[in-house]
């Protein structure tokens, strides 16, 4: 997963029309982290250790459900995930986003 800032986002929206024409353009940032990394770095700001913990489909749905999520909802959650991870091909910087914003 990467991230782009708003003002990086909104510069390139204000300063170069081109690529916004007509398309919703792809946001990512310069550097893209995946959860294991993102908790490595949360747990520097935090000061102490964060884990990424994976759990199964039906885990996560039981937990959803726990957490008053009605089942019809708690149980299409994971799939929608996976339709978003499969959607992440590359840990690098969108083609787009690199030109708008110089990020390589």
């Amino acid at each position: 997963m990467s991230w782009t800032a708003h003002a990086d986002a909104a510069g390139a929206a204000l300063t170069d029309t081109g690529p916004f024409d007509g398309i919703t353009p792809a946001l990512t940032g310069a550097e893209a982290f995946d959860y294991a990394d993102i908790a490595a770095l949360v747990s520097v700001l935090a000061g102490r250790k964060i884990t990424r913990v994976t759990v199964s489909d039906e885990e996560w749905t039981q937990r959803l459900v726990g957490q008053s999520t009605p089942p019809a909802s708690a149980d299409m959650a994971p799939g929608i995930f996976r339709q978003l991870q499969g959607r992440v091909r590359s840990r690098r910087p969108h083609p787009t986003t690199r030109a708008w914003t110089g990020f390589r």
